[in-house]
């Protein structure tokens, strides 16, 4: 026995009903497992931050101990220079 118009339409709606349900239930998975996602990325980037902080701060405190070797390294040399009585380089 053909299926009838009728009978194609309720088989199309009971389908697209079931497709509903689990396009839902899928999109509600994906949902959870994207904010799991984003919660861990949110949360890599905060330590990487904190991270690059600690170590622009070290740099800072390198380069700033750094000059102050410098500058002590540069009154050294003008005082030796001075007192040997040559004339300085720069």
């Amino acid at each position: 026995m053909p299926l009838t118009k009728k009978d194609l339409t309720n088989l199309k709606s009971i389908i697209d009903a079931s497709l509903e349900e689990k396009l839902t239930s899928v999109n509600k998975d994906f949902n959870k497992k994207l904010n799991k996602v984003d919660l861990n990325l949110n949360s890599k980037i905060e330590l990487t931050l904190k991270d690059l902080k600690k170590i622009k701060k070290d740099l800072k405190t390198m380069l700033d101990f750094l000059d102050r070797q410098d500058v002590d390294l540069g009154k050294r040399v003008s005082s030796i220079e001075e007192r040997l009585g040559i004339p300085p380089l720069h």
